[in-house]
């Protein structure tokens, strides 16, 4: 029987900035199923989120905290108060 061989990861001392703070790497083959149950785990461990916070999140909210994190925010563009006002008109339950 084959042995699988293992690759050490790599000292978090030396990896750059930018390859940490993100969810891990898709998984070759993986599926739907695989993809979200490591998005779902990240969510979980890393932002504190329930399982319905995360289900109820859209790829673009994921992607946009997860660039924050990651400290890749610049492109995000903060609403002003009148967004906010309209928001909370729209959606009055906060």
């Amino acid at each position: 029987m084959p042995t699988a061989v293992v690759s050490p990861s790599p000292d978090p001392s030396t990896t750059p900035l930018k390859t940490r703070g993100g969810p891990p790497p898709p998984v070759p083959g993986g599926g739907f199923r695989e993809a979200a149950t490591r998005l779902a785990g990240f969510a979980g461990a890393v932002l504190g989120w329930a399982p319905d916070t995360f289900w109820r999140a859209t790829p673009a909210e994921l992607a946009a905290v997860v660039a924050v994190l990651r400290g890749e925010d610049a492109g995000i563009a903060l609403p002003d108060a009148a967004t906010i006002r309209t928001l909370q008109e729209a959606f009055p339950d906060g």
